[in-house]
């Protein structure tokens, strides 16, 4: 079973931080403050810097190519259980989460106003949006056929069982596994 809402989750998140980046860029000197209204604060005395804006931009940035990677991975990927993919969402989600600390943190020592109840939004549907594909690919995992799954693992525990059954079955023991030579 191929994943469905992985893909669009990771496209939503995708335009939503590249939304956040341009907007930070294009804002100049005030783009963090920009891309903090944008985010539900109000009232913020953040001084106007294009510094402060342009590592915004790229925190935003990297978080958008993060998640752009795991679409296309999703995309691209058809085996069920891939390893590479979860770990490249949990690098996105990561980021993602880590990026909106900061900005709650610097709303915080900026003296914003209104609470914090859209940063909190915005956490707990990134944390929403986590879990709904870590689902998706534990319900595809569980309800995949053994034969579509790539586990590395088979290969070896194949070959552990031939040398197991090439040990047990030497020439001059009859066949009788419970017998055994010793090497001289």
């Amino acid at each position: 079973m191929r994943p469905i809402l992985t893909p669009f989750l990771a496209l939503y998140w995708t335009a939503a931080f590249a939304a956040l980046a341009l907007t930070s860029v294009d804002a100049g000197d005030e783009g963090a403050a920009h891309v903090m209204r944008m985010i539900g604060f109000s009232g913020l005395h953040i001084p106007d810097s294009a510094f402060v804006a342009g590592i915004l931009a790229f925190g935003l940035a990297l978080c958008a190519g993060f998640f752009f990677w795991a679409f296309v991975q999703a995309l691209l990927d058809g085996r069920i259980g891939a390893a590479d993919g979860e770990a490249v969402l949990r690098l996105a989600f990561g980021g993602a989460v880590g990026i909106s600390c900061v900005l709650v943190i610097a709303g915080t020592f900026a003296g914003a106003e209104g609470g914090l109840t859209s940063p909190t939004a915005l956490l707990a549907a990134l944390a929403a949006s986590y879990l709904a594909t870590a689902a998706e690919r534990w319900i595809s995992q569980a309800l995949a056929d053994p034969r579509d799954t790539f586990d590395g693992d088979g290969a070896r525990a194949m070959a552990i069982d031939a040398a197991r059954q090439a040990m047990l079955h030497r020439p001059g023991d009859g066949g009788n596994p419970d017998v055994w030579e010793r090497p001289q």
